[in-house]
């Protein structure tokens, strides 16, 4: 949650060395056009939602594997499964405590719509998405059936005169105050970011900067996701929180020190050596993690990872494969995926998932 004032904001963080700029500037996932000409304040809750993917080590222990801030994908799934088993097993509902999602997806609502402009008195909302180019079509129109308040739109327009964001209905162009995003960010805006985008809405961006509408995540959010920021998360949290970090992350070495980039390589046996950002939208980092490789899960990419240039290490890192198969029966790793939206000054937890894997 460090990725709006470390990158979009004064960058103190980046001045005093907390954070290596090498992994802020050249992040793929970094805007540069974001914090130019910004005429309203950043926003309150750049992250409005966000998973973590967890891990359980066959000790026991629990570990964050991996964050999802640009476009946390999974709720919709987790709302059609709840659905297709309270219809299939009907008796198991009644005779156990099953704790109900639609309090949590009510306050979710509620806070999406506290994001909006203070002038607006009943924000429209929106869930915009690629259509269906998109990789989850069941988890976008999940999560805007979820409530009548969203509307599902793969296209909207923007008017200069009036500096909105609109959509088509029915009964003509519907302003929309509050956008939930599934688009990555740099598909968000062509005008601004990629020009080569047919996906986004074109003026996005100087909306935003207007205040006239509200995004759910902010715009260049993906940069929180990084698995290289994992290494200084503790240094962080007691430099900005002041308290140790509920959770540790899974060891991981950004090869860009001389220190982690000798004992990375000492290891290297036993290590998955991944980019320091994912190489391209929604690449799936659990399947690479747990696979012990750098492309898929295929054996050919179970074998030890090669060493790395020093030249380029920049661009690395270094993580322990997870789930590595043994012999004989013993402890399995677990991964699950958990998600937390904004709830007024704090964040709510969603009661369960939609599942978790084993591996071991």
């Amino acid at each position: 949650m460090a990725c709006w004032p470390t990158s979009y904001g004064p960058q103190k963080l980046l001045a005093e060395k907390l954070v290596p700029p090498m992994l802020v500037h050249a992040n793929r996932h970094f805007l540069r056009g974001l914090p130019r000409h910004r005429r309203h304040p950043p926003p309150t809750r750049p992250l409005a939602q966000y998973a973590v993917d967890l891990v359980r080590q066959g000790d026991g222990r629990w570990y964050v594997l991996a964050d999802h801030t640009e476009v946390p994908a999974g709720i919709g799934y987790a709302l059609e499964i709840r659905r297709v088993l309270a219809r299939s097993l009907p008796e198991a509902f009644r005779s156990i405590p099953v704790r109900h999602l639609r309090p949590f997806i009510d306050r979710w609502h509620d806070s999406l719509a506290a994001m909006a402009p203070t002038d607006v008195a009943n924000p429209n909302m929106a869930v915009l998405t690629p259509g269906s180019l998109s990789p989850r079509p069941i988890s976008s129109m999940s999560t805007s059936r979820a409530r009548s308040g969203y509307r599902w739109s793969k296209a909207a327009i923007w008017s200069p005169a009036t500096g909105e964001v609109s959509i088509k209905t029915l009964a003509g162009l519907r302003p929309v105050h509050m956008l939930l995003r599934r688009l990555d960010s740099s598909f968000a805006d062509p005008l601004e970011l990629r020009a080569d985008s047919a996906l986004g809405v074109t003026g996005l961006v100087e909306t935003t900067r207007l205040g006239k509408i509200a995004l759910a995540n902010a715009l260049g959010s993906g940069l929180a996701e990084t698995p290289a920021l994992m290494p200084f998360l503790e240094q962080l949290s007691q430099h900005m929180l002041n308290q140790k970090l509920e959770l540790p992350s899974l060891d991981v070495w950004w090869l860009g020190e001389p220190t982690a980039y000798a004992f990375a390589m000492a290891q290297l046996g036993s290590m998955i050596v991944r980019p320091v950002s994912r190489p391209g939208p929604r690449a799936d980092h659990c399947r690479h993690a747990r696979s012990g490789g750098t492309q898929g899960a295929g054996a050919a990419h179970r074998q030890p990872a090669r060493p790395v240039r020093r030249a380029v290490s920049c661009r690395a890192l270094a993580q322990p494969q997870v789930g590595r198969q043994g012999r004989g029966l013993e402890p399995a790793t677990m991964v699950l995926r958990c998600f937390v939206v904004s709830d007024g000054y704090g964040y709510r937890v969603l009661p369960g998932g939609p599942g978790a894997r084993a591996r071991g």
